[in-house]
């Protein structure tokens, strides 16, 4: 952030140009109210007519020309330094034309962010996202994870709408793996994935990420929480119609195989198929914390293994 000094609105245009000799490294200067308050910026470019016209400094002293800043300021996007980064650069992105942010501390200026600064956070924030993207799937890892799930919970009784957690868990999936191997396993991954994003990329305010192994997490925004009860239900459905597919004609008529269990003994271990716990928000829901959403998600998830239809639903409400 660089720290230029800010001027007043009612400040001449002399005043102006002598900040930006002082700071020559600077491309803007920042207007502000006798508040503090931001009012717009300055642009280098736009005086330098009138510095290196012949008489540019005699106009500008000349008051019965208008010697005022008004003409030449310009609106530029604020943020408070409070904001986290992909805030402030969805504020930047917002705002095309602007060469830059204003940073605000309580509604009062404090810095600016410059057009360069904000590409390098930019670049830094698709690098960051690039390391924690699921190998296999592409899908945001777990960082990316917990700060969506961090922001549903601080969303919290402030929400336009209903809000569903859905944590998906592949059912019989290490017998699946170690009868069939790892590729297909990998291959039932992948086809979850894609499924899974081919139905719902389209909603707006839909997130999905992927934990690891047969691990994934998505967030919906929804005013008809039954309709995303039966997509999801249809969803689960038509993935465990195509993984029977990697199943011999005998294993899907009988509905098991055998395999060895983790202590080494055989079984009968149903087809795999995936199973999802979904914890409803509803707009007025009170604040939870991470602790107490994993204890309900870990209830659901044991309810959902143990359902015919793989689902379970728990839904939070005012004062739950």
């Amino acid at each position: 952030m660089t720290k230029i000094p800010a001027v007043l609105e009612t400040a001449s245009v002399d005043e102006v140009i002598e900040v930006f000799r002082a700071h020559s490294a600077a491309e803007v200067c920042v207007v502000v109210d006798r508040a503090g308050e931001p009012f717009g910026t300055i642009r280098h470019l736009a005086l330098r007519p009138l510095v290196y016209n012949r008489y540019g400094r005699d106009l500008m002293r000349n008051a019965g020309l208008g010697n005022s800043l008004r003409r030449f300021i310009t609106a530029c996007p604020c943020a408070d330094i409070a904001q986290p980064v992909p805030e402030v650069l969805d504020v930047f992105m917002a705002h095309p034309d602007a060469n830059g942010v204003i940073v605000t501390s309580g509604g009062k200026y404090l810095g600016f962010l410059t057009a360069d600064a904000l590409l390098k956070l930019t670049n830094a924030r698709y690098l960051e996202e690039a390391l924690d993207r699921n190998p296999l799937t592409r899908l945001p890892g777990n960082t990316m994870v917990a700060a969506r799930i961090a922001a549903l919970l601080a969303e919290c009784g402030r929400a336009r709408q209903t809000r569903c957690l859905c944590y998906f868990d592949f059912d019989n999936f290490k017998p699946f793996n170690d009868s069939k191997g790892f590729r297909q396993g990998d291959r039932a991954i992948k086809l979850f994935a894609e499924a899974i994003q081919r139905r719902f990329g389209k909603d707006p305010g839909a997130f999905f990420g992927h934990l690891g192994g047969d691990d994934f997490v998505a967030v919906f925004e929804t005013s008809q929480p039954d309709d995303l009860r039966n997509a999801l239900a249809e969803s689960l459905d038509e993935f465990a119609a195509t993984v029977a597919g990697f199943y011999t004609e005998a294993e899907r008529r009988q509905g098991w195989i055998e395999c060895k269990d983790r202590f080494g003994a055989t079984r009968r271990f149903p087809l795999l198929r995936c199973s999802v716990a979904v914890v409803e928000f509803s707009p007025a829901a009170d604040s939870v914390d991470a602790a107490s959403l994993d204890g309900r998600i870990a209830r659901q998830k044991s309810i959902a293994k143990a359902s015919a239809t793989g689902i379970s639903w728990e839904t939070l409400t005012y004062s739950d």
